[in-house]
This record gives structure tokens, sequence and C-alpha cells, in this order.
């Protein structure tokens, strides 16, 4: 599975991990502007993956408006970084979908 949240995040999966990666270029050597991953963080569900995604925004953000809360209760990041609870769900069902795929093709081995 390999789940694009945005230009430079992305999620993965193993059999026990959902894993938020960064991507990134390679700027110096011998290996100079090739792509590669760097992993952020392990986690146990699509939720806690993203909300380590928000966080890991969250700090390496560089406005002091970290966030606001609307009344229908969706978390908007002022910093031209937005997420809500609906794009949450479409990531978690992209995934869950993913996942069983995965589970499907383990058990015809």
């Amino acid at each position: 599975m390999n789940i694009k949240i945005d230009e430079d995040f992305s999620l993965k999966s193993d059999p026990r991990n959902i894993i938020l990666v960064q991507n990134k270029i390679v700027q110096e050597g011998d290996n100079k502007g090739t792509d590669y991953e760097s992993p952020i963080g392990y986690y146990g569900t699509v939720e806690s993956a993203l909300k380590g995604y928000l966080d890991y925004r969250i700090k390496i953000s560089v406005t002091s408006s970290l966030s606001t809360e609307d009344p229908n209760g969706e978390i908007k990041f002022i910093n031209g970084f937005e997420i809500d609870s609906v794009e949450i769900e479409e990531y978690t069902e992209r995934i869950e979908d993913e996942k069983s795929k995965l589970s499907l093709n383990q058990e015809k081995w």
C-alpha cells in the first residue's frame, strides 16, 4: 500500500504497521537527484498515523498560528495546509481497502 497524503508525505504499510514517510531527494553525492523515503513514524492505525502527520507538520511549521477549530469540529491549519475529518475518513477507507487486498493475497499463498 502507498497512499500519497501530499507532495512530501505518504503512508505505507507492512503487515503490522502504518508507516508515515517523508519523500525526499538526495541533494549531493553519487545519488544526487534520486528519490528516497525517510520514515517519520510507525503507527498501529490509520487515524494515529494521520495524527502523527498533523503533529509533524505542526512541529515543522514556521508560523506561530498552529490551528483553529470551526463550529463543525473540523481542524484547519492556517499556513496553507488543511485537513479535516472527512479527509481522514477517506484516507482510512483507502488504507483499509489496501489492507484487505494484502490479506487476500497472503491467504492465496
